[in-house]
């Protein structure tokens, strides 16, 4: 997968170009119109009413619901919290993507978009938001509008989605092209595949990156808030597993791990590929032999595999799958005001967060 927060890199320091801050400013300002139009007056015309509830992860994960004589008629869920850093970020729940925003079927368009602004009013205007519409989302136009019309950035990404075929049987049989088909039993043959706990995954994820030099974009403490609370869920809605060697002893577990993936599913009909990562030196073939595992898990579920969008790498792989078709998703991200100044004068903003330590 890749994450959302990737993207804020390139933007620079955009409050030291008159060009980035008309942008800037047009984007807080749409923001604020929006929370200001439709938190509040649109309800009263259109008797409506705003009702947010906590719904996992000790109040990280909410729902935030527009109801009309006691009816919802939409919903949409997200999370927000603090990350190391003490920058506020939020997102999509993990287990689901937006799908089905609108649970009125009656609605008209033009209330359909009504009812997205109210949703949408109704989120903290600190947060640096990425929120991601699923290839299969429901009202998709209507969903751009809304979003850009708020302030927010919005575009099209390429994600891959696995069909598993109706009749159940090896799965392996299924996938396109003889060397993946053969690296695959391969790896079957050295890997077992075995659960593995949140802790030990976000270790492993933070100790790949680091060992391979790369930054990381997410958020160690939020991933594991969100994972526990996805995998202790009646019925679970997440699977986290590993490919380790075949005859490594119990406790070496995390030191000798090849690759491990964390899943995630929930009411949009996929499963997804949370997070993804391996070991720069381990075998070959690990992370092909979790993505099958993938596969299977969505075909468990009676649902589709979705790979979270895709690095450059990611693409390549999952082309030579095969069986992965490409589709289309849509992200909606939000820089908040204080982002913008933090990333235009960080060093500032560091002493400013020092002093307000002090006299807190």
């Amino acid at each position: 997968m890749t994450d959302t927060m990737s993207k804020v890199l390139p933007l620079g320091k955009p409050l030291r170009h008159h060009t980035g801050v008309w942008i800037v400013l047009r984007e807080q300002l749409r923001f604020a119109l929006n929370k200001l139009i439709h938190s509040a007056l649109s309800h009263i015309l259109y008797g409506t009413a705003p009702v947010t509830r906590e719904i996992g992860a000790d109040g990280i994960l909410r729902e935030i619901q527009i109801v009309r004589r006691g009816t919802v008629v939409g919903a949409l869920e997200y999370f927000a919290a603090k990350d190391e850093r003490g920058t506020w970020r939020g997102g999509h729940a993990p287990c689901s993507y937006l799908h089905r925003v609108i649970t009125d079927n009656s609605a008209s368009d033009r209330q359909k978009l009504r009812i997205i602004r109210q949703l949408i009013a109704q989120l903290p205007g600190n947060v640096l938001f990425g929120l991601t519409a699923g290839p299969h989302a429901e009202d998709i136009e209507i969903l751009k509008r809304a979003f850009q019309g708020a302030g927010f950035r919005t575009w099209p990404q390429t994600t891959f989605v696995y069909s598993p075929p109706s009749e159940s049987g090896d799965l392996i049989a299924s996938m396109k092209g003889a060397r993946l088909r053969t690296a695959l039993r391969a790896a079957r043959r050295d890997l077992d595949v075995i659960e593995i706990s949140p802790t030990q995954f976000i270790r492993y994820f933070v100790d790949n990156l680091q060992r391979a030099g790369k930054r990381n974009y997410c958020s160690p403490s939020l991933d594991h808030a969100l994972l526990s609370d996805a995998v202790n869920r009646q019925p679970p809605q997440a699977r986290i597993v590993a490919a380790r060697r075949k005859g490594v002893e119990e406790n070496t577990l995390e030191s000798r791990l090849e690759s491990a993936i964390a899943l995630t599913w929930g009411g949009d009909g996929l499963v997804k590929l949370f997070r993804v990562t391996y070991d720069p030196c381990g075998h070959p073939h690990g992370t092909k032999l979790l993505i099958l595992e993938g596969a299977e898990t969505a075909a468990c579920q009676g649902m589709h595999l979705d790979t979270d969008a895709a690095t450059e790498g990611g693409k390549t792989l999952y082309q030579r799958f095969g069986s992965f078709g490409a589709h289309t998703r849509h992200e909606f991200v939000r820089y908040p005001l204080d982002w913008y100044f933090d990333k235009s004068f960080p060093r500032l903003a560091t002493q400013l967060r020092q002093l307000s330590g002090q006299y807190s």
